[in-house]
């Protein structure tokens, strides 16, 4: 529990505009699915290729640091990784096949 009592989550969502548009609600159905009282939002493009491609060490190195700061200010209860089909940003192939 973060200190004001709520439960939180951490979302490192896509930055494609497509996800964040008012009829989507990704922060709203992250915050149904996992029970919690509001989601953090780190938007990077890509976020599956930055954890799974080894060229992204850089930006890997970054995400962790933001995670870091964000689980010490807020103590989330959970982190989700919200990635898309045919990401333009770190693309990674099917990675279920």
């Amino acid at each position: 529990m973060s200190a004001e009592g709520k439960k939180i989550a951490i979302g490192v969502f896509c930055a494609d505009w497509r996800l964040h548009q008012e009829g989507v609600h990704v922060n709203n159905a992250v915050k149904k699915h996992l029970g919690v009282d509001g989601v953090d939002v780190i938007a990077i493009p890509g976020p599956d290729g930055v954890c799974a491609i080894e060229q992204y060490d850089i930006e890997r190195s970054l995400l962790a640091k933001w995670l870091k700061l964000l689980i010490g200010a807020h103590k989330p209860v959970a982190i989700a990784f919200i990635a898309h089909y045919n990401c333009a940003g770190h693309p990674v192939g099917d990675l279920g096949r």
